[in-house]
């Protein structure tokens, strides 16, 4: 696997050949965002950002255990979010 990291506000990325993973640390869990390498990589930014902040409206602490209770909560409102692999205006 060939990584190239990028840090901005704690955002890092991983592409390997044709995926890129970009992920954000969370107190003791880190929040990925799985996408194609061609995708726009600031848009991608900003949707890592919107779950990053939607975790604490749903989750007392960002533990395992908490996350887990309200799985689906948080899928839903990552729906929300994200729409046919678009994010949401």
């Amino acid at each position: 696997m060939r990584g190239k990291r990028f840090s901005q506000r704690q955002q890092t990325f991983v592409e390997t050949d044709s995926v890129r993973y970009v992920y954000q640390p969370l107190d003791d869990i880190y929040v990925v965002l799985v996408t194609t390498k061609n995708s726009n990589i600031l848009e991608d930014l900003e949707a890592l950002r919107l779950f990053s902040r939607v975790i604490p409206e749903y989750c007392r602490s960002n533990d395992e255990a908490e996350i887990l209770n309200k799985a689906f909560e948080l899928i839903m409102a990552f729906d929300e979010i994200v729409a046919l692999g678009y994010r949401e205006k």
